[in-house]
């Protein structure tokens, strides 16, 4: 008996839980704690979401948090990122999460005024 091969609203194919992939590192200004170093990663669900007005693809992997559009992203970037990453595998690679003004610091803004910062941090 055929198996029919399940496809999102682009006519890509289901990935496969366990399937091995290459994720791309990801960085965050506003909260360094949930960066993370790209690498090889397994695939550990698999689920159809809107994204652009279609239903497509998003993975997400044992290795790091967070998923990936696979579907419009990931799928086509493999061989790019297999090339920039070896037999690297994908991990968290956070950094320490600080307000963005304190207590002290100096400030300036756009308008000309700049000083010493004194009250609650701003996150």
């Amino acid at each position: 008996m055929n198996k029919k091969v399940e496809v999102d609203d682009l006519g890509v194919s289901k990935p496969k839980v366990g399937q091995k992939i290459y994720t791309p590192s990801r960085c965050s200004i506003s909260n360094g704690s949930s960066d993370v170093a790209g690498g090889k990663a397994t695939i550990s669900s698999v689920e159809k979401s809107m994204s652009g007005g279609k239903m497509v693809w998003f993975v997400n992997v044992i290795e790091v948090p967070n998923g990936f559009n696979w579907s419009q992203f990931l799928m086509d970037d493999q061989e790019k990122l297999k090339k920039l990453y070896g037999n690297q595998v994908a991990h968290p690679a956070p950094d320490v999460d600080t307000p963005w003004l304190e207590d002290g610091d100096w400030y300036g803004d756009s308008k000309g005024n700049s000083g010493i910062y004194h009250g609650k941090p701003v996150w």
